[in-house]
């Protein structure tokens, strides 16, 4: 689908809390995108993998019952 819209061509890694938002790589530059679905990628989360993992951290849950 991405070259058909001529589009640069991503990695599909992960999803977000957002339906229509994923988080992916970039096959040319390396970097992990911040994708909306059928568009362009525009915002750089990181500059490549290895500094988005090490940039995770874990969230807070509370569970009730």
């Amino acid at each position: 689908m991405k070259r058909r819209l001529k589009q640069p061509e991503t990695l599909f890694f992960a999803t977000t809390d957002q339906d229509d938002f994923i988080i992916s790589l970039d096959v040319a530059s390396g970097n992990v995108m911040l994708e909306q679905v059928g568009k362009v990628p525009e915002e750089v989360l990181a500059s490549d993998l290895d500094t988005f993992i090490k940039s995770l951290r874990p969230r807070n849950v509370v569970v009730t019952f």
